[in-house]
């Protein structure tokens, strides 16, 4: 046991202003606690997200083709940009602002920054009308107007396709189903494939626990509350308690707040899904896994994963809760792609795009795989 000499023993004076110190610190934070306590009502309501410029250059009912440009670069927006266009693809059942959350959070800024011509297709909110829209209506039809609309705009027939959770099992679907039109680049971030390892949801949507034809017949248009709920009762302690006290005890950093208010308006701000989209879903994907068994056919069409034949880049998450690994690690053993990588970083499903290491990890993962491969 090693004891200090008394040449380097604190003060009392010292160890007074060492304690004041902490005190004033701890009272500080207790005032800034207080205050964004008192203001999260305003906040919640203010709080700005997907704030990079963007024009809409195409629509069909409620879906929206949407060109992104920075700030100073308005001026270029209807110019052809010397990279290969990238659109990105993502699910039915949240808005695509999570990749735009915030100016330091936004994967589509930081892409632009690179570089690359960035469209986006946004489903927009189905309603009633839309409640017989099946899964091969937005594969067969939408996403291949909007690669249309895109190569019209920027003079360029090769495209990049980047499709994120279910988008990407959109985007996987959609390239098998277009064997002579397939983008030159896939990028897949954490996309369902192989849905006997899916999580607890293939037991909860086991034909003996759940009623698919019944809920869909009854209702038309799945309830984005209802998908909000299936999801957060993966994680129940973490979503409904865990999470508001993470807050409680961040209230004093400014900075912590703003992003967790932006995160929590996207996490609850859930689109409803097409009732047969919905109903496919379930029985085509989770209950019969027919993308990877085979048999899955979009309008006569058969969908075979040995299509695939254009570059890959299959990005895993290794925390991910809603697709766990092994549903995306399936694909790189099922295609003919001869330049075909998967890389598996440390993240949750939402924290690998939009988390304090995304910027470190994921995005120039894919800025840098994709410059090899867009000149």
């Amino acid at each position: 046991m090693t004891t200090a000499k008394p040449d380097e023993w604190l003060s009392l004076t010292e160890i007074q202003e060492s304690y004041y110190n902490k005190f004033m610190e701890q009272v500080s934070h207790g005032e800034r606690k207080l205050l964004n306590a008192l203001e999260l009502t305003e906040k919640i309501n203010s709080v700005q997200v997907g704030t990079t410029p963007r024009e809409r250059v195409w629509f069909r009912n409620k879906a929206s083709l949407y060109r992104y440009h920075l700030a100073n670069d308005s001026g270029n927006l209807g110019q052809t940009r010397p990279r290969i266009p990238l659109l990105i693809i993502y699910a039915l059942i949240n808005k695509p602002y999570i990749l735009d959350l915030r100016p330091n959070s936004s994967f589509i800024r930081y892409m632009l920054e690179r570089g690359f011509d960035i469209f986006l297709l946004d489903w927009g909110t189905p309603a009633f009308e839309d409640a017989e829209m099946d899964l091969e209506d937005y594969v067969l039809e939408y996403i291949p107007r909007a690669i249309g609309k895109m190569r019209q705009i920027t003079g360029q027939n090769e495209f990049s396709l980047l499709g994120y959770c279910m988008g990407g099992t959109m985007s996987t679907i959609y390239a098998a189903a277009h064997p002579d039109d397939q983008p030159k680049n896939l990028i897949l971030l954490a996309a369902p494939i192989d849905f006997e390892k899916a999580n607890t949801f293939s037991l909860w949507l086991q034909e003996q626990y759940f009623n698919v034809d019944l809920l869909v017949d009854g209702l038309g248009i799945i309830p984005a509350d209802l998908i909000d709920y299936g999801t957060k009762m993966l994680k129940p302690f973490q979503n409904y308690v865990q999470n508001y006290l993470d807050l409680h005890g961040k209230l004093w950093d400014d900075h912590y707040v703003e992003s967790w208010l932006a995160m929590n308006k996207w996490i609850n701000d859930g689109i409803p899904m097409a009732g047969e989209t919905f109903r496919r879903w379930v029985i085509d994907f989770y209950r019969n896994n027919k993308l990877v068994k085979g048999g899955l056919t979009l309008r006569g069409k058969c969908v075979n994963l040995n299509n695939l034949t254009c570059s890959l880049l299959s990005i895993i998450a290794d925390r991910d809760h809603l697709v766990p690994p092994d549903m995306s690690s399936t694909l790189v053993d099922m295609i003919s792609s001869e330049d075909k990588t998967q890389h598996i970083i440390s993240a949750g499903h939402v924290g690998m795009v939009a988390g304090r290491g995304a910027v470190t990890q994921l995005w120039p993962l894919i800025a840098n795989w994709l410059e090899q491969r867009s000149a």
